[in-house]
């Protein structure tokens, strides 16, 4: 169980980390689409606020 643990909080921060790129790239495009892959990172990040707040484009008071 420890280790199935481990492996969701490593995949957590790594999809924090590539939501977070993702936003940051939007903001410098014209395209106000959102990809599905994108809307699916956020969907799976919901259930971790903490981590959600994290990524959104006007949040500036998480490091990662």
């Amino acid at each position: 169980m420890a280790v199935t643990s481990t492996h969701l909080e490593k995949a957590c921060d790594k999809l924090l980390r590539w939501s977070g790129a993702e936003f940051r790239g939007m903001g410098r495009d014209a395209s106000l689409e959102v990809p599905d892959e994108l809307s699916e990172a956020v969907r799976r990040l919901r259930s971790r606020p903490a981590l959600l707040a994290c990524v959104a484009p006007s949040s500036h008071s998480c490091s990662s």
